[in-house]
């Protein structure tokens, strides 16, 4: 049995209404007459429907225009008023404009789609918009972005997928061809979850069936023991907010970004904290830290140079996108002569900890961790005075390591 409601068919009218448990639904909109939305267990279906004289008698008759997702509202509601002019002259309507709506949907459309609606992070989206820009270049003699999405199998055989991976790893490296096709990857089932009927299949899974992706290695890099008084000699060979920046996300345990774009506005130099912001926090939460003696001499310093500034290393090129500053791993391992990324500092604060004993909880909130266990979520919950100390005592051992001095061994 069909309901009927009134509604005023739009995206986000149409993508809150709720699929039925049982039996159909029928939205009208309250602007085109005639116009209509039929809503079932699994599917959202654009209909038409009006009044016919038929041998002297009015007759209602219906039309299908075709699915919601292949069919965008805007593209419904544009094609309502000829179908509806079909139903008077007496021909029947069943969603001829189908293939219209399907050859239009690009690659190129499920991305803005996916970049739209998809919650991310600004630096995640930053990294789709730079991998996809090698699937519309002239170096991959074919603008992907372009291809509507129900010829993308055709386009992308298997040998070709094989072929395009290869080419993006010669020209720019495994670790970025590998990026860049999970990220098309990605996209692209988003595109089957759209387009089910126009996507049947993931053409990139060639990739997975040739077990041509870069195996998943974590890395391990850290400052070791002997390593400190190196890593602080060469420290004057990176410009100022640079290197202060590495001895606060040392000192810290930071993420490399949560370091670089550290604003003043989260900063509490007379409480003794820093608040550090995610967007997104799926992977990662946002948290307050407790500063400890050797970042607050490395913030107050900075305060002098650009504490009316909005960030805490900001950039120093005019040309910069971000305004804040953006070090590079390969520099630092040049400049060092270690091999160490800048995330390895994060694990090189970790790494003291576990030597000093120190509670793995209190790290963990100090660091940002996510504790899923039940004790992280439902009991543990320390404030940032009682886990102070924690992180007082890993900096002065790291302070002592950068001095040369003797590391401090805990006897059990």
């Amino acid at each position: 049995m069909q309901e009927a409601n009134k509604v005023k068919l739009s995206k986000s009218v149409i993508d809150k209404i709720p699929y039925t448990e049982h039996g159909q639904k029928i939205y009208w909109d309250t602007e085109l007459k005639g116009f209509g939305l039929k809503v079932g267990r699994k599917t959202k279906t654009f209909i038409v429907q009006r009044d016919v004289l038929v041998d002297g008698q009015y007759k209602t008759v219906k039309g299908t225009i075709g699915r919601y997702k292949l069919f965008t509202h805007e593209q419904a509601r544009d094609e309502a008023p000829n179908a509806l002019k079909k139903l008077a002259a007496g021909k029947s309507v069943k969603g001829e404009t189908a293939t219209v709506a399907k050859n239009s949907v690009t690659l190129k459309d499920v991305y803005d789609s996916f970049i739209k609606n998809k919650t991310l992070a600004v630096s995640t989206v930053k990294g789709y918009k730079s991998n996809m820009k090698k699937f519309s270049s002239a170096d991959m003699l074919i603008d992907l972005m372009s291809v509507p999405i129900d010829e993308l199998a055709a386009v992308l055989p298997p040998d070709k997928v094989i072929d395009l991976f290869s080419t993006v790893t010669e020209k720019n490296g495994y670790g970025a061809a590998t990026n860049s096709f999970k990220n098309l990857q990605g996209i692209i089932s988003y595109g089957h979850v759209l387009y089910p009927n126009l996507i049947k299949s993931n053409p990139i899974r060639a990739i997975t069936d040739a077990e041509l992706w870069a195996p998943a290695v974590a890395r391990k890099d850290r400052l070791e023991i002997d390593q400190f008084r190196q890593f602080y000699e060469q420290l004057p060979r990176f410009i100022t907010a640079h290197r202060d920046c590495l001895l606060l996300s040392l000192y810290q345990g930071l993420r490399p970004i949560e370091g670089q774009r550290l604003e003043w506005k989260d900063v509490n130099m007379k409480e003794k904290f820093a608040f550090i912001f995610h967007e997104t926090e799926e992977t990662k939460c946002s948290y307050y830290i407790p500063l400890c003696r050797q970042s607050l001499e490395i913030l107050k310093r900075r305060f002098h140079t650009c504490g009316d500034g909005k960030y805490v290393f900001p950039s120093s090129w005019h040309s910069s996108t971000v305004g804040h500053i953006s070090p590079r791993a390969e520099k630092l391992a040049e400049r060092t002569g270690l091999a160490l990324t800048l995330h390895g500092l994060r694990r090189t604060f970790i790494y003291i900890a576990s030597r000093l004993f120190m509670p793995r909880d209190a790290v963990n909130v100090i660091t940002g961790h996510l504790d899923k266990s039940v004790i992280g979520i439902h009991y543990s919950h320390l404030s940032i005075e009682e886990y102070r100390p924690v992180g007082e005592k890993v900096a002065n051992e790291i302070e002592r390591l950068l001095a040369g001095k003797e590391a401090k061994v805990v006897k059990l």
